[in-house]
């Protein structure tokens, strides 16, 4: 299937960003910080899992969920089977993550990695009629990093490959008070004030443009390295 000029596939990749004070530009590569944001959440959502299952008595279980038919492929597919689940699990569902993947035949389909309270039962996606679009598998997982093995693949790398309205993973927490949401919660208030500083201390340092937005050097300089490049106003 011929992706590179459907509209339906095309995605915006890159953003420029300049800094008129030194007259340098960088580009962004959306792909990059798009990947490194989900290896980086799914990760996270995998140690979680595996230290409440130390806490609480839980069940692993992954999910295939195929699509048979390429033209049948719409982002809402997921996002509607995720809220059927939940119905189905209510509060014995302690959390999940999905990732999707591009199948070589260009057909889009999803692992989906449910951490839920032990003995809890799912049904079958396809038998039970809550994904109506293709097959589904579903196996006991012996660790929540067993999802992290479908990120690391290099076709998973590139996004292009993705419809652009295609959301690439999704995490969430439903977490029994414990010692691990605390330490979830510590740890999530650590981020948000370390954001925190980061927004205090950026005016005092070289701003990088675009269209209103910026950021900092040095984030820029993580992402991709920079271009000098010769500016006009």
């Amino acid at each position: 299937m011929d992706t590179k000029n459907d509209p339906k596939w095309c995605r915006r990749r890159y953003i420029l960003l300049i800094n008129r004070k030194k007259s340098k530009a960088v580009i962004l590569d959306n792909f990059v910080k798009r990947y490194e944001k989900l290896r980086s959440r799914v990760s996270e959502w995998s140690l979680i899992m595996d230290m409440l299952r130390e806490e609480f008595p839980c069940r692993l279980v992954m999910i295939t969920l195929t699509i048979h038919k390429i033209k049948d492929y719409s982002p809402g597919m997921i996002r509607d089977y995720v809220k059927k689940l939940k119905r189905q699990l209510g509060n014995n569902l302690y959390g999940f993550a999905w990732v999707a993947e591009m199948q070589k035949r260009g057909a889009v389909h999803y692992h989906l990695c449910l951490c839920m309270k032990k003995y809890t039962r799912v049904k079958t996606p396809d038998t039970s009629g809550m994904w109506e679009w293709g097959s589904s598998n579903i196996i006991t997982a012996r660790t929540a990093y067993y999802l992290c093995k479908y990120i690391g693949k290099e076709r998973q790398k590139d996004l292009s490959r993705y419809p652009k309205s295609c959301r690439v993973y999704s995490v969430s927490y439903r977490l029994p008070e414990g010692a691990v949401k605390r330490f979830y919660d510590n740890n999530r208030n650590d981020k948000k004030a370390q954001l925190e500083i980061i927004e205090a201390k950026k005016n005092k340092k070289d701003l990088w443009e675009f269209i209103g937005a910026t950021v900092t050097k040095g984030y820029a300089e993580k992402v991709l390295k920079p271009l000098d490049m010769d500016l006009t106003e």
